[in-house]
């Protein structure tokens, strides 16, 4: 009998010695909050499921980072500088800031929170650790290799009687796959729009590392992206890469803590939040630390992506400059992104 089958069932946040796993009724709110209907509830797991639950999380869910940034939202005359903020909670906290907040985070919230919903469903999730390759949209031919810290977190999912396994991956923004690729060496899946295309290969070691820097190591499994250069020719790039191992909660606890407190942490040197749309196209904010808007004032840029299409690169439109403020900040986000910040609650 698959979990949800049982409609007393209550929800398991992961611990020490427990995966994550979301009860009947915080499944439900989930499932709410993607703008999926309730009778989806007592689905068996499936492709056609998997699809449905990536897809609409990924169109509803942002990708951002505003807890390291902002640590209350009630003040909006306050300044928000970067890395003032606090790191971000996993288990609950990620939960009902996604789910009841309306807000978003980056992997580990994420991705953590989307796995406990897919076990709701019967669906047998790995949770594994990756490395981000550095030199994101650049040709792997004229940039090198580089790698990132361990420190993304990705999905590989299956179920009982599925023919393959499937990767998933909710937690990464503007280079994500909106469906599963299946779990093979040489797989491909295209995403929204059909454009945007995407690969899986197995190496026997991190693409572009020397073989005697890594003996013993198990099999790499490498995400590449198709991306197209100023002159308007193809190229495939790494966006991330993993080994095929189940990485416990605690582990990924001080994962995320690495992400979220340190100096050397990317999420602390840039505010953002981005979400793609039906149509392709992503709407973001961000603010590096640097930008202005006309007047001089330390501003966040708001923008639109246009959708990918195949031999061009994608364009800005829509721009705006949001004062580095609070309250510009939480009314765009408002607006733009659906979050939702009680006025008897100002914390993340």
């Amino acid at each position: 009998m698959n979990g949800h089958a049982n409609g007393t069932s209550k929800t398991v946040w992961a611990s020490a010695t427990t995966s994550g796993r979301l009860g009947r009724a915080d499944a439900a709110a989930y499932l709410e909050r993607i703008s999926l209907p309730p009778a989806l509830l007592d689905e068996s797991p499936s492709l056609d499921l998997l699809r449905q639950l990536q897809s609409a999380h990924i169109l509803a869910v942002p990708f951002e980072s505003l807890t390291l940034h902002v640590p209350d939202w009630h003040d909006d005359d306050a300044e928000i500088h970067l890395g003032g903020g606090h790191p971000v909670g996993l288990g609950s906290d990620a939960y009902n800031r996604i789910v009841r907040l309306r807000r978003g985070g980056f992997c580990f919230s994420t991705n953590s929170s989307f796995a406990a919903f897919l076990r709701f469903f019967g669906f047998r999730v790995s949770e594994c650790a990756g490395r981000v390759f550095s030199f994101q949209r650049k040709d792997p031919a004229e940039a090198g290799y580089g790698w990132e810290p361990t420190s993304h977190q990705i999905s590989v999912v299956d179920w009982e009687g599925s023919e393959s396994r499937w990767f998933c991956d909710v937690g990464f923004g503007s280079a994500q796959c909106a469906y599963p690729i299946r779990f093979e060496d040489g797989a491909s899946q295209t995403s929204i729009p059909d454009a945007d295309y995407y690969e899986l290969h197995r190496t026997d070691r991190l693409p572009g590392s020397d073989p005697s820097l890594q003996p013993d190591m198990p099999p790499y499994w490498t995400v590449w992206r198709r991306n197209t250069s100023e002159s308007g020719s193809s190229y495939m790039s790494p966006v991330y890469s993993f080994a095929l191992q189940s990485v416990a909660f605690v582990d990924f606890k001080v994962l995320n803590n690495f992400q979220s407190s340190s100096l050397e942490a990317r999420f602390r040197t840039f505010l953002v939040a981005t979400n793609l749309h039906k149509n392709g196209e992503r709407r973001t904010l961000q603010f590096d630390g640097s930008s202005r808007d006309p007047q001089g004032r330390r501003a966040a840029k708001l923008y639109t992506t246009t959708a990918v299409v195949e031999g061009q690169r994608e364009q800005e439109k829509d721009v705006e400059w949001i004062e580095m403020r609070v309250g510009p900040v939480k009314r765009v986000l408002e607006r733009d992104f659906g979050m939702l910040f009680p006025s008897d609650y100002a914390g993340n």
